[in-house]
């Protein structure tokens, strides 16, 4: 599934959905610093983009928690 985001990021680069559900891949494969990234792309694209900005928050809270 990653690697389909991944595609439709490159042909779309401007498209907020393909990178948050490249996050959601990512972080199901456990590529944690990579979903972050791609979370924050989707809302470098569109900023009031409400499903990225909450996975955003979970997986940066997920990812303190577990380096605690």
């Amino acid at each position: 599934a990653q690697m389909a985001f991944a595609q439709a990021e490159k042909i779309n680069p401007r498209h907020a959905r393909a990178a948050l559900n490249r996050g959601v891949a990512l972080w199901e494969l456990g590529r944690h610093t990579e979903a972050i990234t791609a979370y924050e792309r989707a809302l470098l694209l569109k900023p009031d983009y409400a499903p990225a900005l909450e996975n955003l928050q979970r997986a940066r809270s997920d990812l303190k928690a577990s380096n605690d």
